[in-house]
Order: structure tokens, then C-alpha cells, then sequence
């Protein structure tokens, strides 16, 4: 349902004013001390919230716990009166929520998670000491870095292109389009701005690029979408090199990813340290804490990519898996 909240499920109550395991003195107010908004999207958002749930659950009760899934007009309105009532701290995973959060929590500690370029959407990027009660995980793996494995793997390629909106992931892709000149390489962007122009602006860029490049823009990577577009990238033998693990078990070529769930457990863990009295100010911003590479061998056969076996060997996982 939209907009519905979500208690969080499996964590034992704590009586009002008794400690946690983690030290953690809970107060006797009913609000939720943590609100957790969550993008609407691909898989991986509801991953990284596992993540956030499993660090958090033994440190606060269930019913102080809330989540907001913001996929239609009641979640961001929702959203903005739980931050309303003074939550200890909100959790966004995502841009979009980021977004949300940053525009209703300026009083309240936020922590991000599961957010491409921090710094194009005016979040203090990793590494970065906070301007304000800002903090977060994000899950960037470089265009750089991406660029160089697509370019060992298909050392042919010279022109990719990504689908993108430019009001959630157009300062991004400007970095990324100048990474990819770094490299030798032409990042071909087509702009969409609904998720029904996405499947004809993939048509639109098809003939002019080698391979293309899912990032994780919300507009984008719906379900119905991430999935329409593995099938397209097959049809078009243009080789896609997506954002995680699961796009390549359905038939994506490679993705160098982030573990969602780990992105987001270690965003909880940085809340709950905030929870404990550490202003959010003082805790830098850091990148994913490990990459992990993941290849398609029958994508690859139906796309006549011949896989360099030095990169198979880095691979987490091989699919289709026996």
C-alpha cells in the first residue's frame, strides 16, 4: 500500500527508560527514534534495509523503529510528519530518499545509505568532514573503476551509453561522462524523464554505442524496467554492465557492486552510534565496505563476448550457477 509504514518485525521490546545491549538508554517517548525512509526501486534498496534493520534490532524496540516506503504522493507527505515530530534520527536509503530527508530533516541527524554520488545531491560525499548533521555509506564504485573493468572485459568498447533523469542523476553522469573521456572512452547519455520513456530512449541509444551502463537512478530501475532492459541489452547484443548482483543473475553481463545489505547494516551502525551521542557531524562519510565482482558466462555467449578468464577468476559469483 502506498505510503504504508512499516513496523519493523523480530526484535525483542524493551521496557521505556531500560538499556539496551548496546548501552543505549531508551527514553519513554512513544516516537519512533529512528525513521527509516526507503526509495521505491530496485531490489537492492530493500536489501540495504535488511541491512539497516539487523544492525538496529537489538538496540531499540520494534515500535521505535519506522519505515516509509516513498513510492506515491502519501509517502513523502508521511515522511515529512514523522520527521516532523522530532525523530533521534533518520535513515534514507536511496537519492530520492536522501532527498526527502534532507529537505524535512534539517534539525535532525541524518545517515544515507545506498546513494550514488553524494555530492551531486548536496550530501557530504565519503571521506568528507560533514557541514552539518550529515552522514552516510555510500554506494559508489567509481566510474572510473567501472569503466576500466568494462574495458578489460570488452577491450573493443568505445562508446557507452546510460539512461538517466536529469533532475535525480544529471551532475553524476557529467562526472561520469568526464571520467569515461579520462579513459579514451564516450559516454553517450540519453535523458529520460519518466519511467515510460525508458525502454525508447534505450531503443534511441542502441545504435549508437558499443555497450550500456545501468547507474542506480530510481526513474530508471524500476522492477518492471531493470527487468525489460536485461532482455533488451540481450536482444540488441549490446553488452549491460549493471549496478548489482541481481541484474546479472537475470541476465546482465557484469556488475561491480556494493553489497547492499552490508551498505546497508553499516549505515545502521553508524545511526546507532549517533543513537548513543556521537554527533552525526563527526563521523565521516565512507565508501562501500568491500566490492564485489559478479559476470554472466551465457549472456556472454549470446552476446558473443568472449570473457577474459583473468576476470572470471575475480568473479564473487558465476552465472547461471549449476
Amino acid at each position: 500500500m502506498i505510503g504504508k509504514l512499516l513496523l519493523a518485525a523480530g526484535s525483542v521490546l524493551l521496557s521505556a527508560g531500560a538499556a539496551s545491549p548496546s548501552g543505549f538508554q531508551q527514553p519513554e517517548s512513544a516516537e519512533p527514534l529512528v525513521v527509516l525512509l526507503v526509495s521505491p526501486g530496485p531490489e537492492a534498496y530493500q536489501q540495504a534495509e535488511q541491512g539497516v534493520r539487523e544492525a538496529l534490532v537489538a538496540a531499540i524496540p520494534a515500535s521505535r523503529l519506522v519505515s516509509i516506503v516513498l513510492d506515491g504522493a502519501d509517502g513523502p507527505r508521511e515522511a515529512k510528519r514523522l520527521i516532523g515530530g522530532g525523530p533521534s534520527v533518520v535513515v534514507a536509503i536511496g537519492s530520492r530518499a536522501a532527498k526527502v530527508a534532507r529537505e524535512n530533516a534539517s534539525d535532525v541527524p541524518l545517515v544515507y545509505s545506498m546513494v550514488l554520488d553524494p555530492g551531486s545531491i548536496g550530501l557530504p560525499a565519503p571521506g568528507e568532514t560533514p557541514p552539518g548533521s550529515v552522514t552516510g555509506v555510500a554506494m559508489d564504485v567509481t566510474p572510473d573503476r567501472q569503466f576500466e573493468l568494462l574495458h578489460e572485459m570488452i577491450p573493443a568498447v568505445r562508446r557507452i551509453g546510460v539512461l538517466y533523469d536529469p533532475a535525480v542523476s544529471g551532475e553524476a553522469v557529467r562526472r561520469a561522462a568526464a571520467a569515461a573521456r579520462a579513459r579514451g572512452l564516450t559516454l553517450v547519455a540519453q535523458a529520460v524523464r519518466s519511467e515510460g520513456e525508458v525502454l525508447s530512449g534505450a531503443a534511441l541509444l542502441a545504435p549508437e554505442v558499443d555497450a550500456l551502463w545501468a547507474i542506480a537512478d530510481p526513474t530508471v530501475l524500476t522492477v518492471p524496467n531493470s527487468r525489460a532492459l536485461i532482455l533488451f541489452s540481450l536482444r540488441a547484443r549490446k553488452p549491460l554492465f549493471a549496478i548489482s548482483e541481481g541484474f546479472v543473475r537475470t541476465g546482465a553481463l557484469a556488475a561491480l557492486s556494493a553489497d547492499p545489505e552490508q551498505v546497508g547494516r553499516r549505515a545502521g551502525e553508524l545511526a546507532l552510534r549517533v543513537l548513543q551521542g556521537t554527533p552525526a557531524r563527526e563521523i565521516k562519510p565512507e565508501f562501500p565496505p568491500r566490492l564485489s565482482l559478479f559476470v554472466n558466462r551465457a549472456s556472454a555467449e549470446r552476446l558473443g563476448v568472449s570473457l577474459p578468464e583473468r576476470v572470471v577468476a575475480r568473479a564473487q559469483a558465476v552465472y547461471p550457477q549449476p
